[in-house]
């Protein structure tokens, strides 16, 4: 036997005993010790790498996949139970009951089935989120760096982000002998042509080492020299066939229009980039070296200004933090000095899909919303174990005289144990097959709802997980319906006279509180989410997002031509009466991070402000209203040192005469005019408070003295022009805008959006969470009325006699339905009372997450309630009332 305690790695905590026993449990003595050796060793070192958290996730993993039949029969227990003699009988009794009571069958199998399908649904898309980066084979020692502001002081963070600087990455390697290369990665929009037709596309620019840090499968080409002339370019196996068709596109040329200017660039590689497995997403790569086209060269030598991600390939991935302390220094050469500390975090490729805090231009997920899939799943699992239970064991008193039977026999209560798990599993098993059905049909609607794109693919894992949901079931269906019979006595049992929990219907009522506090759960969450939902998209954001369109006008260096361009298109679309308004934007609506410009105060201490470069119509256009001063004017000039802010600025800095005020920038060399402040819009999300912002017509209003920039957009200028349009048709508006449109020099393609079009793809997440908890709680609802209709036709059945006997003594049909639906409500109403507090405390914690949320209200937990007991009252009403109607002279010669 293995010692537990991790003698190398004695700073590392062990697994959590449970752990251990469970894999001692499952595990045969004879490879227990080499592979729990082994476990240990991957143990520790997940938890060194990656902490605690996710180290213990990976441990039970590990141990779910020891349930291989290869492993599972070399287990004593698993060996004695399976006896085939009585293994074999046991299904033989288990389909003659299933054949003999279609209607409990029929429910049983439905139910369970149904939770099956969404649990094999979820476990694949698990599956393939956990799946993210790990086929590149250096995965372990691939690392993104990020920036790290802190107080040098306290040592606390103040700030951290992925995107860092170009010149960081040439930097390190330079200094620090443990990094073995880097590449780097950085995102534009730019204009392929295609039969003199303009298409916009989004171009990255990478290092050429690129293709060799990491393992995107080349198609065509040579990884080490595909990216090393200036003008190759290397194209998806997407991008290849939209401009070449079924050509072998290898060394032809494609022209790609960046800013102004015109590159003629040449295939010189097809690669697959694994987009439903890598949260590096592209789809066409060029040297990095062409970056220089889109960014000044003083952004390309800067390293104050982020504008691009980092990734650094090291030699071991051992002592990170000594690595980052190491790294920290070197950066400290070429960065002035200030009242902030840099440092440079190292994050692991392998957890990089996972992280939510530090985020940059790739693809993320939070690892909270897979969590609130499988526990979605598993309550809807369980609801569905829960009414198998309850059906199985009121339909137990007809089983009595054969249990009885058994055990006058010599049968052990084990054994009676055994053949009730063993029929347990053969209906889950069956349900399986018939759940794994309906997740088939199921999966283009699942795909769509979770925006992703899963395959049916019945894998050893799928597998394992549909085999542990058998096993489960089965165990704790079949045990509780075993000890429910086994209680009774045998000469009780043989005249079919319950005892114990069966005759006290105890456990039954247990189960069915249970199954309908789920429910209910489940039903007050959906509930709670569509409310907010309702709120999100109807909440007044400070400014008039109906009829509102947005539409890119491309980006040029020559700021003069920008102007010129917008001009014109303005002065066409003024002549449309319907048109209102026309004004253009730095920053587009469907940026969720607007550009910030970093100063120091006067006082020294360090500020970001929220930043957006407009035209003067731009205030009216968007319908945002002042609260103090005025707007621009018209005719403001563009080198105008007016400014516009929002009142979160008024009140972060503290001014009490803002028209009069000056934002306290340390090095500001020229004084700007706040000529109006207006009342706070939301220029993000509803996640986010209002953060202060300054708007402005003339970017040198407010940019000497500005010592770095978020670039989220860059350089700065207008990119988006916004069209308000007035009351009436849309449709002959945007085709007049469009034919303006080709009217204009542009090799920018006409693609309008509505703002609140644009918008609500903010909250894409939140609506498909919203679906599924929707989904889930029609699917337990259905499930638990299914489950109440079958134990309610178990309980008119068990009283017809008594039914019979009241109906003679002169009870109306109105008492009887009162008689047998009492029960029932009761212990529905008792499963609202314990759901209510539980949800309460879910959607608050929800609902954190949101600074603009709802208050939550009785109003959707009376709802929740009132479907529930209408549900219920619909199937044991319509049963009781069945059962009035029969005649007396059948139910009491009933037996």
């Amino acid at each position: 036997m293995v010692n537990f305690k991790l003698d190398r790695h004695t700073e590392i905590k062990n697994p959590p005993k449970w752990l251990l026993k469970l894999f001692k449990w499952i595990c045969p003595e004879s490879i227990e010790e080499g592979l729990l050796g082994d476990l240990l060793e991957q143990f520790a070192d997940q938890t060194k790498q990656y902490g605690e958290r996710r180290a213990k996730i990976q441990f039970v993993w590990n141990i779910i996949r020891l349930i291989h039949p290869y492993i599972l029969f070399k287990n004593k227990w698993v060996v004695n139970f399976l006896n085939m003699g009585l293994l074999k009988n046991h299904l033989l009794v288990a389909m003659r009951s299933m054949m003999k009571y279609k209607f409990y069958s029929f429910v049983n199998v439905l139910g369970l089935a149904a939770a099956i399908a969404l649990v094999f649904l979820v476990s694949v898309f698990v599956q393939n989120q956990w799946s993210f980066d790990q086929f590149h084979n250096k995965k372990e020692k691939i690392f993104r760096l990020s920036s790290r502001k802190v107080d040098p002081v306290s040592g606390v963070k103040i700030k951290e982000d992925a995107i860092t600087s170009i010149p960081l990455a040439p930097a390190l390697k330079a200094e620090v002998t443990q990094i073995k290369d880097y590449t780097r990665l950085a995102s534009t929009n730019v204009i392929l042509m295609k039969d003199q037709t303009p298409f916009r596309e989004s171009l990255t620019f990478v290092d050429q080492q690129f293709l060799e840090i990491f393992d995107f499968p080349m198609l065509s080409g040579s990884r080490s020299s595909a990216l090393r002339e200036r003008n190759a370019i290397v194209l998806t196996q997407d991008m290849a066939q939209k401009y070449f068709g079924y050509d072998d596109p290898m060394g032809k040329y494609i022209e790609v229009i960046i800013k102004d200017s015109t590159q003629t660039m040449q295939v010189t590689g097809i690669v697959d980039s694994k987009a439903d497995q890598s949260s590096i997403t592209f789809d066409l790569l060029v040297p990095l070296m062409m970056y220089q086209v889109d960014v000044s060269e003083s952004i390309f030598n800067t390293f104050g200004v982020g504008v691009l991600e980092s990734f650094v390939l090291l030699e071991e991935p051992n002592s990170l933090n000594d690595l980052s302390q190491l790294m920290s220094e070197v950066v400290q050469k070429y960065t002035p000095p200030s009242h902030t500390k840099m440092e440079i975090g190292l994050h692991s490729l392998s957890s990089m899909y996972f992280e939510t805090e530090i985020t940059g231009n790739t693809a993320f997920i939070n690892p909270q919303k897979i969590w609130i899939l499988v526990a979605i799943a598993t309550l809807v699992l369980i609801v569905a174990t829960i009414n198998f239970i309850t059906l199985s064991t009121g339909h137990a008193l007809v089983r009595l005289k054969e249990v009885g039977l058994r055990k006058t026999l010599g049968a052990f209560n084990g054994q009676l144990r055994r053949q009730f798990v063993a029929e347990a599993f053969f209906v889950s098993l069956i349900a399986c097959f018939v759940g794994v059905g309906i997740a088939f049909v199921m999966l283009p609607l699942f795909n769509n709802v979770l925006d992703a794109n899963l395959s049916f693919d019945l894998t050893w894992d799928s597998l394992q997980v549909l085999f542990i949901v058998c096993i489960l079931i089965a165990v704790v269906a079949g045990s509780l319906q075993g000890i429910a019979l086994i209680q009774t006595k045998a000469q009780q049992a043989l005249r079919g006279k319950a005892s114990g929990s069966l005759r006290a219907g105890w456990l039954s009522r247990i189960l069915i509180i249970i199954q309908f506090s789920l429910s209910t759960l489940l039903i007050m969450g959906t509930l709670v989410i569509n409310a907010q939902m309702e709120y999100v998209q109807n909440k007044e954001l400070g400014y008039d997002k109906e009829r509102l369109l947005g539409l890119s006008m491309g980006g040029s260096e020559d700021r003069d031509a920008n102007h010129r361009f917008f001009n014109k298109y303005k002065n066409m679309l003024s002549q449309e009466p319907q048109i209102q308004g026309v004004s253009a934007a730095m920053n587009p609506l469907k940026e969720k991070n607007w550009t910030k410009f970093r100063f120091m105060q006067s006082n020294e201490e360090e500020e970001n402000i929220f930043f957006n470069l407009v035209t003067p119509e731009y205030v009216k256009s968007m319908g945002i209203e002042i609260v103090e001063g005025k707007d621009f004017r018209n005719d403001e000039p563009r080198d105008s040192k007016s400014i516009l802010v929002n009142e979160a600025l008024v009140r972060h800095f503290g001014f009490e005469d803002p028209l009069n005020a000056q934002i306290p920038g340390k090095d500001f060399d020229t004084p700007h005019r706040i000529v109006g402040v207006m009342k706070d819009f939301h220029f993000s999300t509803l996640h986010e408070k209002i953060e202060p912002l300054i708007i402005a017509v003339n970017l040198q209003a407010i940019r000497s003295g500005i010592s770095g920039v978020t670039a989220y957009v860059w350089p700065p200028d207008i990119y988006q022009i916004l069209v308000k349009v007035g009351p009436g048709d849309l449709e002959p508006v945007i085709e007049k805008m469009e034919e303006a449109w080709g009217n204009m020099e542009t090799n920018e393609p006409f693609q309008c959006e509505f703002a609140n079009e644009i918008l609500a793809r903010r909250y894409q997440e939140e609506q498909r969470y919203e679906k599924i908890t929707t989904a889930a709680s029609v699917f337990a609802i259905l499930i638990a009325w299914m489950g109440l209709l079958g134990v309610t036709r178990l309980t008119v059945q068990k009283r017809t006699k008594e039914i019979g006997i009241r109906r003679v003594l002169g009870s109306t049909e109105l008492s009887m339905i009162s008689l047998l639906t009492r029960p029932f409500i009761n212990l529905v109403l008792v499963s609202l009372i314990l759901a209510a507090p539980m949800a309460w405390f879910v959607a608050s914690e929800w609902l954190q997450s949101f600074t603009y949320r709802i208050d939550l209200r009785a109003l959707e937990f009376v709802i929740a309630g009132g479907v529930v007991l209408l549900l219920t009252l619909l199937s044991v009403g319509f049963q009781a009332y069945r059962a009035s109607l029969t005649s007396p002279v059948e139910t009491i010669r009933c037996e």
